[in-house]
């Protein structure tokens, strides 16, 4: 065909190739395009895809023209920064996952790595998005992203459903208290040493490690766990059944909020768990936690080829 003799077909190869080439070209543009998620179990599969990549989901409605708007704006970032994952989500299609991150309007931009939410941001502005995944990109690159797990799972903080309660506690000082990061606040029980948290999830989680942080001597000693309740239970019910596992913190424990590791066959699919605080360290009337910490995966990462048993450590009882 190249030998000259036959100039027609020379030509013709050279217009495959360029059209080959061009087609192979714009396929890969396509490929790295913001990918559509449809289901949460989608959604987690690219999360666990992302790994080490900077993942910006991007949530919006179809007749909103500031969506519309910061649509061109994305397919141009991600055909720029094969760095990068972008995908997107209707927050009526993906109603589930949108409930999952307290998301009600749309545009909204949610930046993860590591399958952690690390910061969001109003879509409505496509300047500011583009600025902010150029920040991420960057901190992404030296490495500086914050790693908020431990043993490799994720803080759960984030998937907390709102109607969170907890038995017996102050009026000044809550349990929305303890699930904030700051330090000044606590939750604190109220008429006695004893609190009962319910602690419902958004989707179901496989729970790992719990952390509780208290500054004083009056953080929780003996603390029993039960998972999947249908309702909150009181005290006289939870005293009355067997707890799925019993805790003993130490004092050294509670200082550094250092995660205790749960039996993971009896949490690896959890809708709710309660925590019922039965007494404190100095035997006081007021029983206070600064920080409460719940460490797991979402149940839709599970891989159950992969799935190891984590072992107890100082201070959990059987």
């Amino acid at each position: 065909l190249f030998s000259g003799k036959n100039p027609f077909c020379f030509y013709n190869s050279l217009f495959v190739c360029f059209v080959s080439c061009n087609f192979y070209h714009y396929s890969f543009r396509i490929v790295m395009g913001v990918k559509h998620i449809h289901t949460f179990s989608e959604f987690a599969a690219e999360l666990e895809a992302a790994k080490e990549k900077l993942l910006v989901a991007a949530f919006f409605t179809e007749k909103n023209q500031a969506c519309q708007d910061l649509a061109p704006v994305l397919e141009n970032l991600s055909n720029r920064h094969e760095e990068v994952k972008f995908c997107k989500i209707s927050i009526t299609e993906g109603k589930t996952i949108a409930n999952s991150y307290n998301i009600r309007n749309a545009p909204v931009c949610l930046f993860f790595y590591n399958a952690h939410k690390i910061d969001s941001v109003d879509g409505g502005n496509p300047q500011v998005v583009t600025e902010k995944v150029k920040e991420w990109m960057n901190t992404v690159k030296i490495k500086k992203v914050p790693k908020p797990s431990v043993g490799g799972f994720m803080d759960l903080t984030e998937y907390v459903d709102s109607d969170y309660e907890c038995l017996n506690e102050s009026d000044k000082h809550t349990i929305a208290d303890c699930l904030e990061d700051n330090d000044l606040k606590y939750l604190e029980s109220d008429c006695d040493e004893q609190l009962i948290l319910h602690i419902p999830f958004r989707v179901p989680v496989k729970l790992c490690y719990i952390a509780i942080k208290t500054h004083g001597d009056n953080g929780p000693k003996e603390v029993k766990l039960f998972n999947n309740q249908m309702y909150s239970m009181g005290f006289d019910e939870l005293t009355a059944i067997d707890a799925v596992q019993t805790l003993q913190f130490t004092p050294e424990q509670l200082a550094k909020g250092e995660p205790i590791a749960l039996r993971p066959v009896k949490f690896s699919s959890i809708n709710s768990v309660q925590i019922f605080v039965v007494n404190n360290q100095d035997d006081s009337r007021k029983t206070r936690i600064h920080s409460l910490k719940l460490y797991g995966s979402l149940k839709e990462h599970l891989n159950m080829g992969n799935f190891k048993r984590v072992s107890g450590r100082v201070g959990e009882a059987h």
